[in-house]
C-alpha cells in the first residue's frame, strides 16, 4: 500500500478537487474499514486522497462500493469535490467518488435495503427484505434545497441532545448541499442528514430530510452503508 502521508483526508467537511463526481449508479456493497483506504482519481494513477479507517465518532468508517472492475473498485466518499460558492455554472456535485484497489477493501457485503426520497412528493420509502414502508418527510426550502437526482449512502448515526432533535439518532448521509456551502451556518460541511421533527412535512429545512420518530427507528435498524437515492 502506498504511503498516505501528505494526502488530503476524505471526511465529511473536506473539499478535495481531485475526487470524481458521484456516479448515477447506486452502491451495491458496503463494509467497515480496518485501516486507511487510499483513493485514486484514475485507475493506476497517483493517489489523491485517503479515506480514514475511523470517522469523527471514532467508529470504523463505512465504505460503499458502486462497481468492481478487476483490481479496481469505484467507491463513494463523504467529502466534497468543490464548494457551491466556487462551483461555477456546472454546479457542485452532492456526492463524490474515487477508485480504490479491490485488494485494499475490507470484507464487503451486498446492500439488501435501500432508502428512496421523493422531494416533490415529500415521501421516503424504506425497502428491506420484509417489504416497503412509506413515510411523509420534510425537505429543504427553496433557498437551501435538498439535492435531487443523486445517490449516496448512510455513513454514520449518532445522538446529539444539544440539537434538540431527540428522540432518535441523527442519520448522516454522504450527500452534501449543492446550493450553499454551509446552509445551517455551522461547520458540518453542508452534510445532508435525516433527523426527527414533530411535524416534518413541508419545505422548511436547510436541506436535511425531516421525519417522525417511527421513521428514524426504522432507519436505525438498517446497516450503515445502505444506499439512499433522492429523486426530484
Amino acid at each position: 500500500m502506498p504511503s498516505t502521508e501528505g494526502l488530503p483526508v476524505a471526511v465529511h467537511d473536506a473539499v478535495i478537487g481531485a475526487l470524481l463526481p458521484g456516479p448515477d449508479a447506486v452502491p451495491s456493497h458496503a463494509g467497515l474499514l480496518e485501516h486507511d483506504l487510499v483513493l485514486y482519481a484514475d485507475r493506476g494513477g497517483a493517489p489523491v486522497a485517503v479515506l480514514p479507517g475511523r470517522n469523527f465518532l471514532r467508529a470504523p468508517t463505512v465504505v460503499a462500493a458502486v462497481t468492481t472492475t478487476g483490481e479496481w473498485t469505484l467507491v463513494l466518499t463523504p467529502a466534497r469535490k468543490t464548494l457551491p460558492s466556487l462551483a461555477g455554472p456546472s454546479g457542485a456535485p452532492a456526492q463524490t467518488a474515487a477508485w480504490a484497489r479491490t485488494s485494499d477493501l475490507p470484507t464487503m457485503q451486498p446492500t439488501v435495503a435501500s432508502v428512496t426520497v421523493r422531494v416533490a412528493e415529500q415521501t421516503m420509502t424504506i425497502t428491506t427484505t420484509q417489504g416497503q414502508r412509506r413515510h411523509e418527510v420534510g425537505v429543504g426550502q427553496d433557498a437551501t434545497p435538498t439535492p435531487t437526482g443523486v445517490s449516496g449512502y448512510l455513513q454514520a448515526r449518532y445522538e446529539d441532545p444539544a440539537q434538540a432533535l431527540a428522540p432518535g439518532a441523527i442519520q448522516l448521509t454522504s450527500l452534501h448541499a449543492t446550493a450553499a456551502d454551509e446552509p445551517y451556518t455551522g461547520t458540518d460541511g453542508g452534510l445532508i442528514a435525516i433527523h426527527t421533527n414533530p411535524n416534518p412535512r413541508g419545505r422548511a429545512s436547510h436541506g436535511c430530510i425531516r421525519v417522525r420518530a417511527d421513521a428514524i427507528a426504522e432507519l436505525d435498524a438498517l446497516p450503515l452503508g445502505t444506499p439512499i437515492v433522492v429523486l426530484p
